[in-house]
């Protein structure tokens, strides 16, 4: 694990460098943070949070409306083996 933390760390450094070429204009290229990469993908599990307590319950809902309804209207009842 040790060995890892300093390869992502070598990894960061090398990506960071002040020694990259400037764009045409003579900016020099904006890197995308580890840490804007980590909002971004929190945010969006925190949106799949909130959108899966509203659908998962009422798909329930609604699934087993449409079963009962159909198990009911056979007037059948249950299956006894």
């Amino acid at each position: 694990m040790r060995n890892l933390s300093k390869i992502s760390n070598a990894l960061v450094s090398c990506a960071f460098q002040e020694s990259s070429p400037p764009l045409p204009n003579g900016t020099k290229p904006k890197l995308i943070s580890s840490v804007y990469r980590h909002n971004r993908h929190r945010h969006r599990a925190i949106l799949v949070d909130k959108i899966s307590r509203v659908i998962f319950p009422l798909s329930f809902v609604i699934l087993n409306t449409a079963y009962w309804s159909v198990y009911l209207d056979t007037g059948d009842g249950p299956v006894v083996l």
